[in-house]
Order: C-alpha cells, then structure tokens, then sequence
C-alpha cells in the first residue's frame, strides 16, 4: 500500500515501485488532496510498457483513514509512505496505525527514485500544497518550448 502525501508517491510508484518484480502494489491512500479518495491511478501511468502489464486496470485511491482495512482486505505486508511537508509525529502516528496491524512501514530514500538526467533540469518545488506549482510549471513549461528548439517538458500530475 502507497500512502500518499502530495504526488511524492506517484513519482515513487512510477520510478521505482512499479518496476520492482518482487513488489505488488495494490493501492494508494491519501490525506491532502480533497476529494481523490474513489478516484483511479490510471493504468497508463503504471509503466505496464516496462513491467509485463502488471497494472492493466490501474490502482484505485483510498482515503487515508480507511488504511487499517485497507491492510487487512489486501493481506499487505508493507505499507510505503511518500511525503514531503508532514510532521515527525504525523509520520510516526502513521508507523504505529501500519505496524499496529503487523505491516511493515517503510520510507524509500530519495536516491532510489532520482531521476538521472545528462541535461540542465528545471524543477518546481514548494514547502506545502495550493501554492501554485502546476500553473507555475505549465507557465514555465510554455515559455520554454516557445524559445528553446530541442526543449522536453515533463508534468507528472495527472489530477490536473
């Protein structure tokens, strides 16, 4: 199970868990963004080009609150937390929800889910939600392919 915090899980699910063999992910859950919970991962975003078609149907998203369930209907044995504006004891109170119903709770370090590049790279980043990364990256992206020839502008949010 994928808990989610922000799109930091998204961009771990498409870099690195999707592509690992040994791993079978079966959901994402959420807290900060209203009204994903019901909502679907879609499958072509799921890497199933790189992966055997391992996630023909997507991954559904649950509300956070549900994760305890969500452990048990699943049989999950880890549950990966991706985040990046959360406090020590949010994350902590977390850990104890997941290892309370004999889950595994796990961090992976960001240099498991860094993207190599050979070229200069632009990248958005705030502190917190709602303070305009995608309309500041579509602005900028635009720009850049009006005044650069041989620009590549990746967007990764697929909620928008």
């Amino acid at each position: 199970i994928k808990s989610k915090h922000k799109g930091r899980d998204f961009h771990d699910f498409m870099s690195y868990w999707s592509l690992q063999s040994n791993v079978s992910v079966v959901c994402f859950t959420s807290t900060q963004i209203p009204g994903i919970g019901g909502r679907l991962f879609p499958p072509e975003m799921c890497n199933n080009h790189k992966n055997g078609n391992r996630y023909p149907n997507g991954l559904m998203i649950y509300d956070q609150n549900d994760l305890e369930a969500l452990i048990e209907e699943h049989g999950a044995t880890m549950c990966a937390l991706a985040y990046s504006d959360i406090s020590y004891d949010s994350v902590q109170s977390l850990a104890a929800r997941v290892n309370s119903k004999g889950c595994k709770f796990i961090q992976v370090p960001p240099s498991l889910t860094q993207l190599l590049s050979s070229k200069p790279v632009v990248a958005i980043c705030a502190t917190r939600t709602g303070t305009g990364k995608s309309q500041t990256t579509r602005a900028i992206a635009d720009y850049l392919k009006k005044k650069v020839s041989n620009c590549s502008c990746t967007y990764d949010s697929f909620m928008n």
